[in-house]
């Protein structure tokens, strides 16, 4: 019969993977057969697990994407939108986010820009990296409330934005849409 008191300190440590890996080990007579480090190994791969899993729960959540759906496994490539998939698979790699490279996407209205660039976001969630995609008229009234509350606030806002490894700011070029197609630039920063 597993400890109680085991179980309680798991959970009061918020180790909840492991605590629930544990009891079901418990339950399943086929981890008897395991030894010691085979359970033990079960045991960190499944705190591990629901760590990784959280934390990306969490960085999903803080990018307040509109469309959380978005993903670039589900991008249409179809002939006539003209998108380069190795191009695109390239910047899903996130090779660009250490070399401090930004990524312009210009494209006529409904297009897909915005689902690209969240499906870009989610692609950066994933490896663990620090999103934020908000929109451009979001982010000036964000910043004009703070600057009328005074310098510490503004700082605070600034400094908030600054934090994040990729910055998505969407409707930011829509003076550049006159093309018949979605084209991504990659300018050097």
């Amino acid at each position: 019969m597993l400890n109680h008191e085991t179980m309680n300190k798991l959970r009061h440590m918020k180790m909840t993977g492991m605590a629930d890996a544990l009891e079901q080990q418990e339950r399943d007579q086929g981890f008897d057969e395991l030894g010691f480090h085979q359970r033990l190994s079960f045991l960190v791969d499944s705190e591990f697990t629901r760590r990784r899993h959280n934390r990306l729960q969490r960085l999903i959540n803080q990018a307040k994407f509109h469309d959380s759906t978005a993903c670039v496994e589900d991008i249409n490539y179809a002939a006539d939108r003209k998108l380069d998939r190795s191009l695109i698979m390239e910047l899903a790699s996130c090779n660009y986010i250490p070399h401090a490279q930004n990524i312009i996407i210009v494209g006529p209205t409904g297009a897909g820009k915005s689902y690209l660039a969240q499906a870009l976001g989610q692609a950066a969630c994933r490896r663990l990296i620090s999103t934020r995609y908000i929109q451009l008229p979001d982010l000036l009234d964000e910043l004009r409330i703070a600057k009328l509350k005074g310098p510490e606030v503004f700082q605070r806002l600034r400094k908030q934005f600054v934090k994040y490894s990729v910055l998505i700011i969407d409707e930011l070029c829509k003076a550049l849409h006159n093309s018949s197609y979605v084209k991504i630039f990659i300018m050097q920063s």
